[in-house]
């Protein structure tokens, strides 16, 4: 069975306007971040605790938290689930984003869910995202399973993003005229791919701004028959000159996930 892993369920947290995906304007969860990204449940030994930390964007400023509940729920979860709530038990807060998951008193329970056709489950974790006068809710998986020899999985990280071949950086000092069309391309770090019984990982990369105009959302650095591709998008600074924020996100596919987050100032034409 193809592993459920962490990842945004956005049936509950969903824009259905007409906005564009890659376009930050008001409060966004773009990621859910779990320290490990996949828990395995060693015979004899403790579950390691899980680290959450949320990807969660407020362009006004306004100050941010989220609160995180592990649901009583296995698998995708429905949206109206209160949880963060009366179908959820609350994770300990560890800073305004993150939380700490202690599973071992869960372990047993967990094992005895097990499903004898597979080796894993996907537990939910629930989360509501406030800001100002903004609250998002929605629902995050985190797969664990039982020892099968091989390793649990790894976030995969970001080596740097490059603009027309140079990279961000990260003061923020980076330059682009406006209204200029520029090339952004995520360069993953050389073991951010790990490999599987499939070969290689398939690194997808999310690309978001708070101005300017993406041509896509995604790319992915292999195609479905295992073709390398260019990950880059083509991004439009906005014509009007000042300071936008750039946040490019990679996963695995198999709940890994990390991201970077740039500015880069717009200069007049």
């Amino acid at each position: 069975m193809r592993s459920l892993s962490l990842l945004l369920v956005l049936v509950a947290a969903c824009d259905y306007g007409f906005e564009k995906q890659s376009h930050i304007a008001k409060l966004r969860v773009l990621a859910v971040q779990a320290e490990p990204p996949e828990v395995v449940l060693e015979p004899g030994q403790s579950a390691p605790p899980v680290h959450l930390t949320a990807l969660a964007i407020d362009p006004s400023g306004a100050p941010l938290s989220i609160e995180y509940a592990l649901c009583d729920a296995v698998g995708l979860p429905d949206p109206a689930m209160d949880c963060p709530g009366a179908h959820g038990v609350p994770l300990s807060a560890a800073g305004p984003l993150s939380a700490q998951m202690d599973l071992a008193p869960y372990a047993s329970q967990i094992a005895q869910q097990m499903p004898a056709s597979a080796s894993s489950i996907p537990l939910v974790v629930g989360f509501n995202a406030v800001a100002g006068g903004e609250k998002l809710h929605g629902f995050a998986t985190l797969n664990v399973r039982t020892s099968t020899g091989r390793p649990a999985n790894r976030n995969p990280l970001l080596d740097r993003v490059e603009v027309d071949g140079v990279a961000l950086s990260p003061e923020g000092t980076t330059t682009v005229r406006a209204g200029a069309e520029v090339k952004l391309r995520p360069v993953p770090a050389v073991d951010a791919a790990e490999a599987t019984d499939n070969g290689p990982e398939r690194l997808v990369f999310s690309f978001y701004s708070t101005d300017g105009e993406m041509d896509a959302l995604r790319t992915t650095n292999l195609s479905a028959d295992g073709v390398a591709l260019d990950p880059e998008v083509k991004w439009t600074a906005p014509k009007v000159a000042g300071t936008v924020q750039l946040w490019v996100v990679i996963r695995d596919g198999r709940g890994g996930v990390s991201w970077v987050a740039r500015s880069l100032q717009v200069l007049p034409e």
